[in-house]
C-alpha cells in the first residue's frame, strides 16, 4: 500500500484519538461544575445520587457549549503530539506534505462536525427536556406539570391552578385558573387574566371567584386575591420543558408563530444565521487553526506560544460573539 495513504490514516487516528480526549476532559471539567451547582440545592427529595444523574443527563448540552473550543484545542493538541514525537517529520521525508495531511484530515472533520450537529440538533435538545422535567418531578415531589407550550399546573393540598408561564418574565402567569376541593367535591374556582409575584406571595390585581350555591352558579370580583401556591419564580422557569438550546427548526418556527415552544418571540435573523452557519463556523475554524500551527512541528519553529495564545484568544472571541447573537434577545 501506498506509504503515503498509510501515514494519512495514521495522521486521522492521531486527530480522532486528540479530538476524544479533549472532549473527555470537557465534559468532566463541565460536568463538574454544574454538579457542584447542583449538590448546593440537594436535599431530601433530591439527594446526591440525584444530582449526578442529572449532570449526567446534561452531558450532550455541555458539549454544545464548548464545541468550538473543543474543535480548537482538539487541533492543537494534534499538533502538539506530533511536535513532541517529530512523527510529522518522518511524513516530510515520505513526501506527505502538510496539505496532504489537511486534505485526509478533512473528511473526518466533517464527520465530526456533523456527529455535533446531530447532536444539537436532536439529542441534547431530547436529552435535555427530559432531564429537566425528571429533576422538576424530583425537587418538587410532582407538585408541577407543564407542557410543551408553556402551560403550567400546580397542586396544592386542596385544589389545582393552571396558568400560562410568560416567557421573558418568570414573576408572572397568564390565563390563572384555580380549583379549590374539599373531599371531592368543587367549592369555588377562581380566574384571572395575569398574576404577579409580589414578597412571597402569587398575587392577582384583578378576577372573579365563582361559587356553586343551591345549583346556581354565583360570581363575585375580587381584587388583590392571594393565591394557595408557594412556588418561587425560580422553579417556574424551570419548569419550562424545552432546553436552553433551541433546535434550528425551533428557531424557525418561533421566528413565524411568536413565543411557540417557550422561546421569546424576539428572535432574530441574526440568530437563525447564526445557528445555520454553525457547522460552518466549526469547520473554519479547524482551518484556521490548522494554518496558524502548521509550522509548529518544525524542530527549530519559533513563536509557538504567541501562535497558541492568537488562536485560543480567536476561538474564545467567536465563542462569546456567538453566544451573545444566540442568547442576548431571547431567553433561548
Amino acid at each position: 500500500m501506498d506509504p503515503n495513504v498509510l501515514l494519512s490514516r495514521y495522521y486521522s487516528q492521531k486527530y480522532i484519538r486528540s479530538f476524544f480526549d479533549v472532549t473527555v476532559v470537557a465534559i468532566i471539567l463541565l460536568g463538574m461544575s454544574s454538579l457542584i451547582n447542583e449538590l448546593r440545592i440537594s436535599s431530601a427529595a433530591y439527594t446526591s445520587a440525584d444530582a449526578i444523574i442529572y449532570t449526567f443527563y446534561r452531558t450532550p448540552a455541555s458539549i454544545i457549549r464548548a464545541d468550538s473550543i473543543i474543535f480548537c484545542i482538539a487541533t492543537i493538541v494534534f499538533f502538539l503530539r506530533l511536535r513532541k514525537s517529530k512523527e510529522l517529520l518522518v511524513g516530510h521525508i515520505f513526501g506527505v506534505s502538510m496539505m496532504q495531511v489537511l486534505r485526509s484530515l478533512v473528511p473526518l472533520v466533517i464527520v465530526l462536525i456533523t456527529l455535533v450537529t446531530v447532536n444539537r440538533e436532536w439529542l441534547a435538545p431530547q436529552v435535555s427536556a427530559y432531564a429537566k422535567v425528571w429533576r422538576l418531578q424530583k425537587t418538587e415531589k410532582g407538585t408541577i406539570y407543564t407542557t410543551i407550550n408553556n402551560k403550567v399546573w400546580f397542586y396544592t393540598q386542596s385544589g389545582f391552578l393552571s396558568a400560562q408561564m410568560v416567557t421573558d418574565n418568570p414573576k408572572q402567569l397568564q390565563d390563572v385558573a384555580y380549583y379549590e376541593f374539599e373531599n371531592d367535591q368543587l367549592l369555588y374556582w377562581y380566574f384571572s387574566d395575569k398574576v404577579n409575584y409580589e414578597l412571597g406571595d402569587w398575587v392577582a390585581p384583578d378576577g372573579y371567584k365563582k361559587t356553586i350555591n343551591n345549583q346556581y352558579i354565583n360570581t363575585e370580583r375580587i381584587a388583590e386575591y392571594k393565591l394557595p401556591i408557594r412556588v418561587k419564580p425560580r422553579v417556574i422557569e424551570g419548569a419550562r420543558l424545552m432546553p436552553e438550546f433551541a433546535t434550528l427548526r425551533q428557531i424557525i418556527d418561533s421566528m413565524y408563530r411568536g413565543g411557540k415552544y417557550g422561546i421569546s418571540n424576539h428572535i432574530t435573523w441574526m440568530m437563525l444565521t447564526a445557528r445555520i452557519t454553525r457547522p460552518i463556523n466549526l469547520f473554519l475554524i479547524f482551518i484556521w487553526v490548522f494554518v496558524v500551527l502548521e509550522h509548529v512541528t518544525l524542530p527549530r519553529f519559533k513563536g509557538l506560544v504567541a501562535r497558541l495564545f492568537l488562536t485560543i484568544l480567536f476561538v474564545i472571541s467567536e465563542r462569546v460573539a456567538y453566544e451573545f447573537i444566540t442568547t442576548a434577545k431571547t431567553n433561548a
